[in-house]
């Protein structure tokens, strides 16, 4: 029995190391398991990408045909006013940005928002307004009967593939009773260990990340990932992140086939880690930060609407009153009535601020709980991961909820100050003031990305370590050489 170091040279590990990768890589291609495998991945990463693209499509037609309806709406309630003069009532403010959600930067790549900080309502005006994006749970089961994306796939069944491709690289050499011979030549315990784990992921990223590689830039020729700097930046960092992902299924099961003695041993432990790991805990996580930081429930938030609006208009009576009381009883009309309006609406929509603000404080604060708690399920920093990097994460989602928010705001105050420059014509489409998404599109954080590979890679080597010290146990005189 050798130890890890022996008398031979860094080099001659390396090589060892990489011989037996390599015979595990073309044992493992060249058999049933292996080529089942690749072709079974292969036609789900054919449907996932159709999947995605075909989401993408139906997204931007039901934007277009949406923006289109408004048109019409809009030139009809324009020219329902005849030769009357225009008047600043409440404007038909239904610009189709505010009902619809086009279609993030990559959406195509990973639909699911987070069940813990994804859709959720804000009031905005004089009603409630809540926008649903595509939202998916971030459990694989969620995943796996919700949308059909890459990201799902990689989620669900990348790591269930990746189980069967290395649950027996070591607990079938024990179960053949060859790991002694294996050692009866100056091999390390970490060089055999090495090698194993080499040969595993050589397999995976044959079988499994060329393939959806291929995926992604089919998405990308077929422009449902933005043609910009930002948009191969989110595909580059997609990649990896699945290549950080499966590297740490890859280390788990040569972690669990070593401390296994054998393949039936290990496959079960293995299923049952998947279980606890990938489909128990971000359940678990999620409910926990929400349960540290609870929300105001969004019909409470609605029942406050009316009162909040009740007191506004009350002051907004009130000064009516004055005014006539200042001008012989005359009605504010022209500008004066402009800017009475102006003043209503600054007042409820700071009084709206003042209810929602703690309540958006504590949804920021869930979703960093989230971010934090995920570190203890892999699943759920790569699901976090590749939201983010697919622009349907919580954060985005908030930011473009705000940004509406903002807009309808805009749009209930722009008649008003229209009158006040003078204009009192009656607008056209062209000069309603454009949509800002603000941040809600903003440019990929590398740094949380990176985080996020980071986290895993640490994953990763904690299940070797595991590995190491579970293979070093063993005690390779009882094998049968």
């Amino acid at each position: 029995m050798t130890d890890f170091y022996t008398s031979a040279s860094s080099q001659a590990h390396l090589n060892l190391a990489i011989t037996i990768a390599s015979r595990v890589l073309k044992t493992t291609l060249t058999g049933w398991r292996g080529r089942l495998i690749t072709i079974f991945w292969i036609v789900l990463v054919a449907l996932a990408t159709w999947s995605g693209a075909t989401a993408c499509k139906a997204e931007w037609q039901a934007y277009d045909a949406g923006e289109a309806a408004v048109i019409v709406a809009f030139s009809d309630w324009r020219a329902a006013y005849g030769s009357d003069p225009w008047r600043p009532v409440d404007l038909a403010a239904e610009h189709p940005i505010v009902r619809h959600l086009p279609p993030a930067p990559g959406r195509a790549l990973a639909a699911g928002v987070s069940d813990a900080v994804g859709t959720w309502a804000a009031p905005a005006n004089y009603h409630q307004r809540e926008l649903e994006g595509r939202k998916g749970e971030l459990t694989p089961l969620g995943i796996l009967f919700g949308t059909l994306d890459l990201a799902g796939l990689v989620g669900v069944a990348g790591a269930l593939l990746t189980i069967a491709l290395g649950f027996d690289g070591i607990s079938a050499e024990k179960e053949r009773g060859t790991l002694a011979l294996h050692f009866a030549n100056p091999l390390g315990r970490g060089t055999f260990l090495l090698g194993k784990l080499l040969g595993v992921f050589a397999v995976v990223c044959c079988t499994l990340w060329l393939p959806l590689l291929l995926g992604v830039t089919v998405l990308g020729a077929t422009g449902n990932i933005a043609a910009s700097w930002d948009g191969l930046t989110r595909a580059v960092l997609f990649m990896l992140i699945g290549l950080a992902y499966l590297m740490f299924w890859t280390t788990a099961s040569i972690a669990v086939s070593a401390m296994a003695r054998s393949s039936a041993a290990s496959v079960v432990a293995l299923a049952s880690l998947w279980l606890v790991v990938a489909l128990a805990a971000p359940k678990v996580i999620a409910a926990e930060a929400a349960s540290r930081h609870p929300v105001t429930a969004s019909a409470l938030l609605e029942e406050k609407i009316p009162a909040l609006r009740a007191q506004s208009l009350v002051n907004y009576r009130k000064k009516v009153t004055a005014y006539k009381n200042g001008h012989h009883g005359a009605t504010p009309k022209g500008v004066d009535a402009a800017r009475l309006r102006l003043a209503y609406y600054d007042e409820f929509f700071a009084r709206i601020d003042h209810v929602t603000a703690i309540d958006k404080t504590i949804r920021v604060a869930r979703e960093h709980s989230l971010q934090t708690l995920a570190a203890l399920s892999p699943t759920l920093v790569y699901q976090l991961a590749t939201a983010e990097l697919a622009g349907t994460d919580g954060a985005r989602h908030r930011a473009f909820i705000d940004a509406v928010d903002a807009y309808a705001r805009e749009l209930r105050r722009w008649p008003e100050q229209r009158l006040i420059t003078g204009i009192d014509t009656r607008p056209t489409w062209n000069e309603l003031p454009p949509f800002n998404p603000g941040n809600a599109y903003a440019k990929t954080d590398l740094n949380r990305a990176f985080r996020h590979i980071g986290i895993l890679l640490v994953l990763c080597a904690l299940a070797m370590l595991a590995a190491w010290l579970a293979f070093l146990r063993y005690d390779l005189r009882l094998q049968g050489a």
